[in-house]
């Protein structure tokens, strides 16, 4: 499992990820002090849909209808959380943004991640755990600035103007605007295309 931790983190410089840590990114900035929460709904989404995908039991290409919903899902759920600044709106939009991102990440593929998708299939229990690494080491950077939140409140306090705030949610607008316009298929294939590992 570490190896496929120590994957996934080294997958971050790689652009098929940047499917999924622009909005982890996002999330991360628009949750002001809640960015633990937020972090960590994100990635047990992110993990848990990884896995649910891998196995095979998840695998629909999103059409038109359903990134136009999904994309109108993150946007609501992005005012929702500047209007209301709750923690229960927080996870539901973090939550959001991760099914939507997994749905449309194609990961690269390195040796670890090969053998895991080669063995998911057949033995989805088994590599739960292996799916859930890879994801938490992929979002590392965003699970190291959200502890960091807590570990030094001096620095959170930084991360909580409005600025920052509003930087995020600008950034989960457009990644909203990219799924409901069906543009973020586009750009996860053109990153895909550009990655190797």
């Amino acid at each position: 499992m570490v190896d496929l931790a120590l994957e996934g983190l080294e997958s971050v410089r790689l652009p098929c990820s940047w499917v999924i840590l622009f909005p982890a990114l996002a999330v991360t900035l628009y949750a002001r002090k809640r960015a633990p929460l937020a972090v960590g709904a994100f990635v047990a989404v992110a993990g848990l849909l990884a896995w649910v995908r891998f196995s095979g039991w998840w695998f629909a290409v999103p059409t038109g209808v359903e990134q136009v919903g999904l994309g109108l899902l993150v946007a609501v759920a992005t005012v929702a959380a500047w209007r209301l600044d709750h923690a229960a709106v927080d996870v539901i939009l973090a939550s959001a943004a991760a099914l939507t991102a997994v749905w449309a990440w194609i990961p690269c593929v390195g040796p670890n991640l090969g053998t895991l998708l080669g063995n998911v299939r057949s033995e989805p229990a088994a590599n739960l755990g292996g799916t859930v690494a890879y994801a938490v080491g992929l979002l590392t950077p965003f699970i190291m600035m959200a502890a960091l939140g807590v570990l030094a409140p001096e620095a959170a306090a930084r991360t909580n103007r409005r600025a920052v705030v509003a930087l995020g949610a600008s950034a989960l607008l457009l990644f909203a605007g990219l799924l409901s316009t069906t543009l973020l298929d586009d750009v996860s294939s053109e990153l895909a295309r550009r990655s190797s590992f």
